[in-house]
């Protein structure tokens, strides 16, 4: 009877003991550090943005907003007296083919209508 009872007094030692694989360990504390620090992240970000966001609004209201200057003249009248009338071309560099200097004028023609003697002139300038 002895040998039954240290038996089972084996049998349940190594029930109650450790298993033969080890728990995972948990990283709780890796966990929050690691969610802490994609929240802080994000909430910059989002606060980036947003500030981006009104830095730019604002700065175009301020650039489409209506000057205070006076007309030195009526265009519409300049056109009805027939009057000779200039205008200024400006063209842009777009930055195609690989160029850098984008936004840049590449291109400065001065276009001068005469209703009264029907002729048309185009003058260019080199830049």
């Amino acid at each position: 009877m002895a040998s039954k009872n240290s038996n089972n007094d084996n049998q349940t030692r190594r029930r109650s003991s450790q298993a033969h694989f080890k728990q995972p360990k948990k990283h709780r504390g890796l966990k929050w550090t690691i969610f802490i620090v994609l929240l802080i992240l994000i909430t910059g970000g989002a606060a980036y943005g947003i500030h981006a966001y009104f830095a730019a609004r604002d700065a175009f209201q301020a650039t489409y907003q209506k000057g205070d200057t006076n007309k030195l003249r009526n265009v519409n009248q300049v056109i009805k007296d027939g009057k000779p009338l200039s205008i200024l071309l400006l063209g842009t560099d777009t930055g195609a083919l690989g160029r850098h200097d984008t936004g840049r004028t590449d291109t400065i023609i001065v276009a001068t209508v005469n209703a009264q003697k029907k002729d048309r002139l185009f003058d260019e300038y080199p830049t």
